[in-house]
């Protein structure tokens, strides 16, 4: 799941839906980006879910933060440095900006390779 801004929403309920009703699964990896630290949306909850759910993972990609101890930059280097091309095996989830997604879809299929059917988006303004 690859989000930025409010995009992290929907992705937040689902989530909350399969740990809440302990649906099985064999891992999700949340990566958020924003701008600065005070952008980050649900933090506390997701960190605490990262803890207590060791197939959950959670990325965050901060773009304008100088003194940020986490990855500086964009969500896609975290996708795009985590996982193999041609990766049959995952299914990649996005909702936020138009910009975030263009550059993903270009990233998931062209650069690494994936099928359409494993790229599901969402545009979020």
């Amino acid at each position: 799941m690859v989000c930025t801004g409010t995009g992290v929403a929907p992705f937040r309920s689902m989530i909350q839906a399969v740990l809440n009703e302990g649906m099985p699964f064999k891992q999700i990896h949340l990566i958020f980006g924003a701008r600065r630290e005070s952008d980050i949306l649900y933090r506390a909850e997701f960190e605490s879910w990262e803890k207590s759910h060791p197939n959950f993972i959670y990325d965050v990609a901060l773009s304008r933060e100088e003194e940020w101890p986490g990855h500086r930059g964009y969500v896609h280097d975290i996708y795009l440095d985590g996982y193999k091309k041609d990766d049959q095996d995952v299914i990649f989830m996005l909702c936020g900006w138009t910009r975030m997604i263009d550059e993903a879809v270009v990233n998931l299929i062209t650069k690494m390779g994936l099928d359409r059917s494993q790229v599901k988006y969402e545009l979020y303004g």
